[in-house]
């Protein structure tokens, strides 16, 4: 059984693109969590699926609108935080309602049988192409350089926004580069986990991780590894018991976090 799954799932693109989407789910979603961004996660992952409807309706790749939809809500947030932060949550709540009506109304629309939307919902693993790695590939790498080039810049941002003021980090660059990195993100997650987990895998893994470190860059290294161990196992667990792959992954997840409640905080 075990070799008939190496066959079937452990094949380099489903190996890769597991590590593409931990690696960023530990570095950008340690950002969600100490920035406490989980709502703006949600927010950016439902608004996706407007995306993905129009790229049903009108016939193009539907991770193409979903892409599209990504950096439109992320912008859209980034800028109403500046206006507005009083009422982010507001703002919140209409592209995440409003990008679940689109979806559900371009669905509707199309001709002929409706499509299948399961795997853009609650993600298959299965599902990535060889196509698929190029983007997440180029997309790890600038997180990475990125990141180690504005180290000093983002914890500011993090963790002292008065001081990083004070010492000119920019905050709005910060601000919209952070929302955009978000909204990418869980585009990549799609193929993995779907819109409705994304935001799970982005925040569980540095949540665990936070328990056992409080330095920034080893909270990232620790969430990246985590993501990864949920994923591959998460996997062996659908393939054996015939579970969905995105839920098994979300699941140990979750399981691993309540375990660990009790450590550190």
């Amino acid at each position: 059984m075990i070799e008939d799954f190496i066959g079937i799932a452990f094949t380099q693109r489903v190996f890769f693109s597991a590590i593409f989407a931990s690696i960023l789910c530990g570095i950008i979603g340690t950002v969600i969590v100490e920035k406490n961004m989980v709502m703006v996660s949600g927010g950016i992952a439902h608004m996706v699926f407007g995306g993905v409807g129009l790229g049903f309706l009108m016939g193009f790749e539907p991770i193409l609108g979903a892409f599209v939809f990504a950096l439109a809500g992320a912008m859209t947030m980034a800028a109403m935080k500046k206006r507005d932060s009083k009422h982010m949550d507001g703002t919140i709540g209409v592209l995440w309602a409003l990008g679940m009506a689109l979806g559900s109304i371009f669905i509707y629309l199309k001709p002929g049988e409706p499509p299948d939307i399961h795997a853009y919902l609650f993600g298959d693993i299965e599902a990535v192409r060889l196509l698929d790695l190029y983007p997440m590939a180029l997309l790890t790498v600038v997180t990475i350089a990125l990141t180690w080039a504005y180290m000093k810049h983002l914890k500011s941002y993090l963790f002292d926004e008065i001081f990083a003021e004070a010492t000119g980090s920019a905050n709005g660059f910060f601000d919209y580069l952070i929302y955009v990195f978000v909204g990418v993100s869980v585009v990549v997650l799609l193929r993995l986990v779907g819109i409705i987990l994304a935001i799970a895998l982005l925040t569980i893994p540095p949540m665990i991780a936070g328990r056992f470190t409080k330095r920034i860059e080893t909270t990232m290294a620790l969430a990246s590894v985590l993501g990864l161990v949920f994923s591959l196992a998460g996997m062996v667990l659908a393939y054996r018991y015939g579970l969905p792959s995105g839920a098994s992954i979300i699941l140990l997840a979750c399981g691993v976090f309540i375990a660990t409640l009790p450590i550190g905080g």
